[in-house]
């Protein structure tokens, strides 16, 4: 888990770059849970890395769609490094995230503005 700050959100705040482990289940929901909080509370805009061999869950998807929320409420960001793609998009499609998505969870997920 590392974090460094080289990206530079839209309206020209630097972004927390939060690189996430591979691991992110049920079982690590706490310290990710911590990580992403405390990447918020450093820069209010974090660019969230998922690895390429993440394993993810319920409990990730949960963990990351909170902190949108929270931030919505005290004018930060956050943003996906990368489209979701492996056990993230496997688990969105098996908790029934894709249906009736929004353009705003379109662009958020898939970094795109409408359902392909």
């Amino acid at each position: 888990m590392t974090a460094d700050a080289d990206h530079t959100a839209s309206d020209g705040a630097e972004a927390h770059r939060l690189v996430l482990p591979s691991s992110l289940s049920i079982r690590q929901a706490g310290a990710t849970r911590e990580l992403i909080l405390a990447a918020l509370q450093e820069s209010g805009v974090v660019l969230l890395d998922v690895p390429d061999d993440a394993e993810a869950d319920l409990s990730f998807i949960q963990i990351v769609e909170a902190a949108r929320r929270q931030v919505v409420s005290h004018g930060g960001s956050v943003a996906l490094a990368h489209p979701a793609s492996g056990s993230v998009l496997t688990t969105l499609e098996r908790g029934g995230f894709l249906h009736e998505m929004t353009a705003e969870d379109q662009l958020f997920w898939f970094h795109r503005k409408e359902a392909a």
